[in-house]
């Protein structure tokens, strides 16, 4: 019962119509008026014994122990850190999404398994689909679950993996990113269209780490900095702004390979003569 309120409550209906609604299915099931002319969205499917739609997988899905797990997760996360404060707090949230990726997973399985198994349609886009169903589809929308609604995503920490996608990007950790980027591919998770942009575009400016190691490197031993970020935008398509390279520059120096440094108000790069032909 809580779980449904609180479905109702995230759709945006207010405590007294949350009773309303409670009352009048209390008076239907009383009368019995809610075991016939059943709307033309529920489905005879069975589970447990039991006639399933839509509604009841939703809510079903709530409870799940996958989902209450994921839900511990996320009040975890909260608790943290952002993972792009600190090493550290990325080192501590990379690895509570570690735990997020497989639950989502399990969770997903459920709701595609038990809604094929009841005869309910699942669709991984609400947009996509509104843009290709007929009216008559459009009038029976709520027959359909749609993996990316906010009631099915909010539950899974989806925020949780962007967040430390994107600290893995800025600062050019292209390892880790890889490692939770195959972990998502290989379980066949579906993503919100957010979400799935971000990896993708990650993926994406991550390809060209090593062409900016190798482009900082073929530089004099000192430089100006914004002209030559500008530079390597410029020539090799990079998807970010330019000064979006400070996060790898930064990375640099603390790995000993450049140093940074103001002069006359403008920032500097020193190359170190270790990392010369390195």
């Amino acid at each position: 019962m809580s779980s449904c309120s609180n479905i109702l409550v995230a759709a945006g209906f207010s405590a007294a119509e949350i009773q309303i609604l409670f009352q009048q299915a209390a008076d239907q099931l009383a009368s019995g008026e809610a075991m016939h002319g059943w709307h033309q969205e529920t489905v005879t499917g069975n589970l447990g014994g039991a006639l399933v739609d839509a509604d009841a997988i939703r809510i079903q899905f709530a409870e799940l122990p996958t989902v209450q797990a994921l839900q511990k997760l996320k009040t975890r996360a909260e608790a943290l850190e952002r993972p792009s404060d600190s090493r550290e707090a990325l080192a501590k949230c990379f690895d509570l999404v570690s735990r997020v990726v497989p639950n989502i997973a399990e969770a997903q399985a459920w709701i595609m398994s038990t809604a094929e198994a009841a005869g309910v349609r699942v669709e991984a886009s609400k947009a996509a689909w509104i843009e290709a169903a007929t009216d008559d589809e459009l009038d029976d929308e709520s027959a359909v679950i749609f993996l990316d609604d906010f009631e099915i995503t909010y539950p899974l920490g989806f925020d949780v993996i962007e967040n430390v996608v994107h600290a893995l990007i800025d600062i050019g950790d292209k390892d880790r990113f890889d490692q939770l980027y195959k972990a998502i591919m290989a379980r066949g998770i579906k993503l919100p269209g957010e979400t799935s942009d971000s990896l993708e575009s990650g993926r994406k400016t991550l390809d060209l780490l090593d062409a900016f190691y190798d482009f900082i490197f073929s530089r004099p031993e000192e430089f100006m900095e914004t002209p030559v970020l500008e530079e390597f935008v410029r020539t090799h398509d990079f998807p970010q702004p330019s000064y979006f390279l400070i996060g790898w520059l930064r990375k640099m120096e603390e790995a000993g390979r450049i140093e940074r440094y103001k002069r006359a108000n403008r920032w500097r790069v020193q190359i170190l003569k270790q990392s010369i032909g390195d």
